[in-house]
């Protein structure tokens, strides 16, 4: 009961969007979505340890952005290994289904959607760094093929117009946020 009553509190302020989805909130977790949520523009770097929950705070960042109708169109990018996590997560705890693009599914998508905006055919994404990074060189390929492959690659990341980006493939392990305002 004292938990429910702590919940009560910390969202008093009209933050229900996380709590709809059955994911009960730690306290400091609360904290973090009512901090991000001070501004409209968001632009925020959750850096807990390892295992605090950045993933549920970015989660409940999203909703809470979403159910204001600031944001639809969400880039995750996240190293290779925790793009499944970040994925299932995402559906699991907060009914939010994302697109997966990996490196191998660029030209897949791009065949069959007939468009050179790969990234703009989703609304919401999770992509590892290795999908938008360009490359220096590719066994095989003249200089003119790489170019080309890093520009595509460069130009539909982009010009996806997206309206939040969560980076976490930073080398320290943080998790930035930012919400993106088109002109």
């Amino acid at each position: 009961m004292a938990l429910l009553s702590k919940i009560k509190n910390e969202t008093a302020g009209g933050l229900l969007s996380a709590l709809a989805s059955g994911t009960i909130p730690l306290p400091h977790q609360l904290h973090v979505l009512n901090r991000a949520m001070e501004t409209n523009n968001i632009r925020y770097i959750l850096a807990d340890d390892v295992g605090l929950g950045k993933t549920i705070e970015a989660g409940m960042i999203i909703k809470e952005l979403k159910s204001r109708g600031l944001v639809q169109r969400v880039l995750v990018v996240c190293p290779t290994g925790l793009v499944t996590q970040w994925a299932a997560e995402m559906q699991e705890k907060f009914h939010e289904k994302f697109h997966v693009i990996l490196p191998s599914d660029y030209d897949t998508i791009r065949c069959l959607t007939d468009a050179e905006d790969v990234y703009g055919q989703y609304d919401q994404v999770i992509s590892p760094m290795d999908s938008i990074k360009p490359i220096e060189k590719h066994t095989g390929w003249t200089d003119e093929r790489v170019e080309k492959y890093n520009e595509e690659r460069i130009y539909s990341f982009i010009n996806s117009g997206w309206d939040l980006i969560i980076n976490y493939d930073l080398p320290w392990n943080p998790m930035k946020i930012e919400q993106r305002h088109h002109s």
